[in-house]
């Protein structure tokens, strides 16, 4: 069994790279601004109020701003972390 690690989220410039430790880690949000998350590792649930997305490895998805949706963040089968890109496109950034 590896050696526990805490879990981090590391931000530069509105890009997130996360690392999630726990076997799985859910979370309310509302987004204020669009998103665009990649999977590394693990597996991602989007609820939304009337469906839920699975968001496997390789795999990239676009959340709109204003949404009020639940973020369930699994590692994977074979133990190795969550693991996520998410770059939070801001209004400024978008008119640029």
């Amino acid at each position: 069994m590896p050696e526990y690690q805490p879990s981090r989220v590391i931000e530069y410039n509105d890009i997130y790279f996360s690392c999630i430790h726990q076997r799985k880690l859910k979370e309310r949000f509302t987004l204020s601004d669009h998103s665009l998350i990649y999977i590394k590792s693990g597996l991602l649930e989007i609820e939304y109020p009337s469906s839920t997305l699975t968001i496997l490895p390789g795999q990239c998805v676009f959340v709109r701003k204003d949404s009020s949706l639940t973020l369930a963040k699994s590692m994977a089968e074979d133990g190795e972390p969550y693991k996520a890109i998410t770059m939070v496109l801001k209004r400024r950034f978008l008119l640029d």
